[in-house]
């Protein structure tokens, strides 16, 4: 069964986020291991599933919707619900991602980690 056409020169890595009832493809680029030095390391594509057309939709805005993206688990919320400002550090216009510095309301989202976590995150 055909869900979707496939994506013609897609990203290194994809993610597959449910959000309200849609699913969304997010297609991330590594600029450095393709050869674009100087420029932002990441690029970021944002979709939408059309299940009626079979087809990939390219997002231009999250809305109110934040994306939280990982290795194991992907999941969607509210930027409302979670009294956070914006919804997003991605410019979907320049497909790049902004530091999270840029958004300190960010940093009171979840509890700090436990200090087992936080070093085991840490590379040599």
């Amino acid at each position: 069964m055909l869900v979707a056409e496939s994506l013609v020169g897609g990203g290194d890595v994809k993610f597959l986020v449910e959000s309200k009832g849609d699913l969304l493809l997010v297609d991330v680029y590594d600029c450095t291991r393709i050869g674009f030095p100087g420029h932002n390391p990441v690029r970021i594509h944002l979709f939408k599933l059309n299940e009626k057309e079979t087809e990939w939709v390219k997002l231009k805005s999250l809305g109110d919707i934040v994306l939280f993206l990982g290795a194991d688990c992907s999941f969607s919320a509210s930027a409302s619900d979670l009294s956070v400002a914006k919804g997003c550090i991605l410019d979907l216009d320049k497909h790049q991602p902004s530091p999270l510095s840029d958004y300190p309301e960010y940093f009171n989202l979840f509890p700090q980690p436990p200090e087992w976590i936080v070093k085991s995150c840490i590379r040599n």
